[in-house]
């Protein structure tokens, strides 16, 4: 008797409780028989197929899994309770480096440290990205994409920040494709996306991106409108006019000075809504959109002469500091930092943040320009070093950190165990380039190990994290 044929004619009557069978017919002489016979056939009839199948994402991560000897440090690291005024110094430290090596965290670690996955899964691989959306809803979440996978039918899937660095990539391939990409997806994105992919065209800007630059002049968010001007204002030839050019031009006083010799002096007025605290943020959205070309032509002097003529007006030097950075010309920043000391606190105050477009070589220019610690008397301005990893989008150069080393206010707090606060170890930690780890650890060895504990662990973890077979 076949499976069929038994749970057709013999298995209805057992389930009944039937005593009249068809025994003799499924060759068994007793209902016991019947009943193995039974529990056989079951044991090798298929179920039912299912009429719908929960199907479970995949995530395909191919980033290497940080070594075991590192998994305990990072989670106790990582777990601690974040206190003081640089409480993300090692995280954002330890998520940049595993994002540039191509690492990822074991699987089994991901629940442990689900705050420090939330926060930076971005820059931990797909895996970890996944996992941190695991609760979104499906409308919600984001493709988990690599950089280097995206593709032109991928890459308005991922997050705002690896679309945009995808478009900077592929404007240096074909800098034509990359803009068709963006013009693509435009009218769809919002305004904070549309400023990220504004940006990553600044990669290969050429006259033929002029057309969609000046489309943007209605464009209903500011911030477009503002970048796309100065975009257009960066083209070779470009005639245009410049509206915040003008605007600033009646404001800037010009005299001579000297008896013997005549130079032109520079002031600029304030208008008279703006406050001495509320300047370097006017003066920042002000100038950030005027070449320094543009105003060195409108006073009639030469880009490199502008800093000393604006030498007894702080507001004007920082004016000249934003624009200065903007072109990347460092000449003209130093001599703006001849004349303005702090212009880098300065900068910070008024959210300055316009080095999207400079290299890593270009931001430890900038700010071996910028910084000068062996120029502090007083106590070294932890608030800025507290910022200072996230613009340079690292650590410090080796002639910064050198300079660090040797400040006059770190080496007198050094002196004085009492006086060295743990945030400042910890800045300097994260600030710490591999060629200057070990010097690091010799001047904080001697101090209470209560201060330096997590900084020595931070910086094993980064020497473990960089080591070659890694």
């Amino acid at each position: 008797m076949s499976a069929q044929v038994f749970k057709i004619h013999l298995l209805p009557g057992l389930l009944s409780g039937n005593r009249d069978l068809a025994l003799a017919r499924a060759g068994v002489a007793t209902s016991l028989q019947a009943l193995a016979l039974t529990a056989q056939t079951l044991r090798f009839d298929r179920p039912a197929m299912p009429t719908s199948f929960q199907v479970v994402e995949t995530i395909s991560d191919t980033r290497a899994i940080v070594p075991d000897a590192v998994r305990r440090p990072l989670i106790r690291l990582l777990t601690r309770k974040a206190v003081g005024i640089a409480p993300n110094a090692f995280p954002d430290a330890i998520a940049r480096l595993m994002a540039a090596r191509r690492l990822r965290l074991h699987p089994f670690d991901l629940a442990k440290l689900e705050s420090f996955v939330r926060g930076y899964a971005e820059a931990l691989g797909a895996e970890a990205a996944a996992f941190a959306q695991r609760h979104a809803p499906p409308e919600e979440r984001r493709g988990y994409f690599e950089t280097d996978a995206l593709d032109e039918t991928t890459w308005m899937l991922a997050t705002p920040a690896a679309r945009q660095a995808y478009i900077v990539t592929r404007r240096r391939e074909d800098a034509a494709a990359g803009r068709v990409l963006v013009e693509g997806v435009w009218a769809s994105e919002p305004a904070d996306t549309r400023v990220r992919l504004l940006a990553s065209l600044q990669e290969g800007l050429g006259s033929e991106d002029a057309p969609f630059l000046t489309s943007l002049n209605k464009d209903r968010a500011p911030r477009v409108r503002e970048m796309a001007m100065r975009l257009l204002a960066r083209l070779p030839g470009h005639e245009g006019d410049n509206p915040a050019l003008n605007a600033v031009t009646g404001r800037l006083k010009s005299k001579q000075t000297g008896f013997l010799t005549k130079r032109t002096t520079l002031s600029l007025e304030l208008p008279a809504n703006v406050t001495v605290h509320s300047a370097p943020t006017w003066l920042v959205e002000t100038f950030s959109v005027i070449g320094l070309d543009e105003l060195a032509r409108a006073v009639a002097l030469t880009a490199a002469a502008l800093p000393a003529a604006a030498e007894k007006d702080d507001n004007l030097l920082l004016a000249l500091a934003v624009m200065a950075t903007r072109d990347k010309r460092f000449d003209v920043l130093k001599g703006v930092v001849d004349h303005l000391p702090d212009v880098w606190e300065q900068l910070l105050r008024a959210n300055f943040t316009y080095l999207d477009d400079y290299t890593p070589d270009e931001r430890a220019r900038w700010a071996q320009v910028v910084i000068r610690p062996m120029t502090w008397t007083q106590d070294a301005p932890l608030w800025s070093l507290v910022k200072l990893p996230a613009v340079l989008d690292g650590p410090a150069s080796d002639a910064l950190m050198a300079d660090l080393l040797k400040a006059r206010p770190w080496l007198e707090q050094l002196k004085d165990n009492s006086k060295l606060s743990v945030d400042l170890i910890n800045v300097m930690a994260s600030l710490s380039p591999p060629s200057h780890r070990a010097a690091l650890r010799a001047q904080i060895a001697p101090l209470d190990p209560a201060k330096t504990a997590d900084a020595l662990t931070f910086l094993d973890i980064m020497d473990a994290l960089e080591a070659p077979n890694v």
